[in-house]
């Protein structure tokens, strides 16, 4: 199910603070799309917070792929994020560390999200030829073959 990110009237509140009032945008399957404005305009926190990544309470909607991401629980926002989206944050020198491979920091990455099944294993044979080249240098990240 590859159907987007569709964001309707999105509003954000941290206690009794309204951070974000009122967003909607639809982001299709491989399109970019930068929400920019002033610094403290709400930007990042409508990015994270219907991923459950902030301190903020989300109400409106936040579709990703047919799932309503505004009052999942957090068991099932946690498998939305380890299994339908990656994120890169605004500050990587915060998040990566120069004296690491990229590899070790996939790795790592797919170790917290639970995907201890995909550590060092390789490309299935049938994925596309620049794809499993690209992919197979980093083999701890590799999906596991079906």
């Amino acid at each position: 199910m590859n159907e987007g990110y569709v964001v309707r009237n999105l509003r954000v509140c941290v206690r009794d603070h309204v951070i974000v009032e009122d967003i909607s945008f639809t982001l299709s399957p491989g399109e970019i799309v930068a929400l920019a404005g002033a610094s403290g305009a709400g930007k990042s926190m409508s990015a994270m917070t219907p991923f459950g990544l902030s301190a903020g309470v989300a109400s409106g909607s936040a579709i990703l792929d047919g799932i309503e991401l505004v009052g999942l629980p957090e068991r099932q926002l946690s498998r939305v994020r380890a299994e339908n989206i990656g994120f890169v944050f605004q500050q990587p020198l915060t998040a990566l560390t120069p004296h690491r491979t990229v590899r070790q920091h996939l790795q790592e990455a797919a170790m917290q999200a639970g995907l201890r099944h995909v550590v060092g294993r390789r490309c299935p044979e049938n994925a596309a030829p620049a794809v499993t080249q690209e992919l197979n240098a980093i083999p701890e990240v590799c999906p596991p073959a079906l």
